[in-house]
Parts: structure tokens; C-alpha cells; sequence
């Protein structure tokens, strides 16, 4: 079972070949560690759909830094953002909020870059927001909701849509009565 830090450690190993997931590639399941950054934007750009929320790791894209950065943020100043999402990130301000912002890509402990003066604010994930709070930073705006997805490639549904068909309902109707 998947907990706080199992989440981070599967997604993370996510970074791995997709084909993993069923040999083929043709479904992969997902954290959005990888998915965000690579897959994602290939496969929203091409309009595939996200098939089936999974309704496990959820969490929140943030744009997150000291209280004294809201005001940067409320009055569309240029940035500095540090985070692991640099696509992400770049979408968010220039295309959301027409921001002008300089992207600065870390690994790592990241919300110590605006404690170090490295960058104004960071985007990253953010489940608890507990490391937040332990390093006097706060949630200043949601990008988006996260979760694990499954994700169908469009050429394998056309190839394989009955059996791609007959899995995501087979996994809507455990995950419905998971629920009850």
C-alpha cells in the first residue's frame, strides 16, 4: 500500500520506461512525477484523454514561498521560480496568468530556494503541506489538482479497444466498490 512517502517513491520511479506498466506501453499508470513534465504534455497536446482517474496521490500543483511574495504574484512583478517543473511552471505564468518569470530548474529540496534568496517562489508538489510550514513557506496559488491517472496511448485504443475498453471498465466498477 501506497502511503505519503510510497507515493513520492513510486512516482519517482515512474521515471523509468512506461512499457513497464503492462510490457507493451499501451496503458501505463502513472504519478504525475513524470507525466506533468513529458508525457502529459504530449499526450493533452494531441488530445487524448486522461481515461481514468485512479483516486490515489492525491495532491496540489502549487506556486508556494513566503507570505511576502504574494504581492509579486497579485501585481504580475517579474520572478524568480525555482522548481522540478519547469514546463509546468512556464505554462502556468505566461499562458494563466501572463507573468513574466525566470525559470530555475532544481532538483532536490527545493523549497529552500527561497529561503537561500535563489528564487522568489517555487512550484511543486504538495500533499500535507507540512514541509511547507516547517520552512515558513505557505501555499500561495494552486496550478492544478493532481492524481495518479491512467493514461491510454490513441494508437493502442484504436489497435486494442476492446480489451483497453473492457479493462478501464473492469477497473471502474473495483474502484466503485472500493468506495462502498
Amino acid at each position: 500500500m501506497l502511503n505519503e512517502d510510497g507515493f513520492d517513491r513510486w512516482a519517482e520511479d515512474y521515471d523509468g520506461d512506461t512499457a513497464k506498466s503492462d510490457g507493451e506501453g499501451s496503458y501505463p499508470f502513472a504519478g504525475y512525477q513524470r507525466v506533468l513534465n513529458t508525457i502529459a504534455r504530449r499526450v493533452l497536446a494531441r488530445g487524448t484523454p486522461r481515461v481514468l482517474d485512479l483516486g490515489f496521490g492525491r495532491c496540489r500543483m502549487c506556486v508556494c514561498g513566503p507570505e511576502s511574495a504574494r504581492d509579486l504574484l497579485q501585481h504580475h512583478e517579474q520572478i524568480r521560480v525555482a522548481t522540478k517543473y519547469p514546463k509546468i511552471a512556464k505554462d502556468y505564468f505566461y499562458n494563466k496568468k501572463h507573468q513574466t518569470v525566470e525559470i530555475i530548474k532544481l532538483n532536490g529540496s527545493i523549497e529552500l530556494a527561497p529561503i537561500v534568496g535563489l528564487a522568489d517562489v517555487i512550484v511543486d508538489i504538495v500533499e500535507t503541506g507540512s514541509t511547507l510550514r516547517e520552512n515558513g513557506l505557505a501555499v500561495l496559488e494552486e496550478v492544478c489538482p493532481l492524481s495518479a491517472r491512467m493514461v491510454v496511448n490513441p494508437v493502442s485504443m484504436k489497435m486494442e479497444q476492446e480489451r483497453i475498453s473492457k479493462l478501464i471498465t473492469d477497473l471502474r466498477q473495483v474502484m466503485s466498490e472500493g468506495e462502498k
